[in-house]
């Protein structure tokens, strides 16, 4: 339930006079917004959802630079791997032991997300590289190629659990 729009006394009304008639008000729900930083979201999923959690889907900074993005997306590779890992080890905590990770990512660090994931999920847990096209555009005069496309890197947790989509 969101409940963004009333005043915090009245928030705070509710969810108690739901949790005394309710119960075990935790059970009545089937989701959580968050509203937050992604690793500290990531760090408070911990508690109740270790473990738990059937598919992830991530759509991290493609780390291009000026893309006109409110969220910085010009690091130097290295930073940027080192934020991509940390929040992968928490992510990779959430999932079940059957669960699935997919990552959008374009062809500016696609590599290195592999690798990145290939390292905490193991070879033997990559599914594979889904090409997704974004758009139709033919290349200009002075364009080698035209950038139609980027890709979704899919791991599972463990591979010899099954796996079924």
């Amino acid at each position: 339930m969101d409940t963004s729009l009333f005043s915090a006394t009245f928030q705070s009304a509710l969810i108690s006079t739901l949790s005394r008639s309710l119960g075990d008000f935790d059970s009545h729900i089937n989701g959580t917004l968050i509203h937050s930083d992604n690793f500290q979201a990531l760090n408070l999923l911990q508690a109740r959802y270790r473990e738990q959690v059937k598919c992830i889907y991530i759509d991290p900074p493609y780390n291009t630079g000026g893309d006109g993005f409110i969220y910085k997306d010009g690091y130097q590779s290295a930073s940027w791997g080192t934020l991509i890992h940390n929040r992968l080890i928490l992510a990779k905590s959430l999932l079940n032991q059957s669960g699935a990770i997919f990552q959008s990512i374009d062809d500016n660090e696609q590599a290195h997300l592999k690798l990145i994931s290939d390292s905490l999920f193991g070879k033997e847990n990559f599914i594979g590289v889904i090409p997704r096209l974004t758009s139709a555009q033919r290349p200009s005069q002075e364009d080698y190629f035209s950038i139609t496309h980027d890709y979704i890197i899919s791991h599972v947790k463990n591979k010899n659990l099954i796996f079924i989509m």
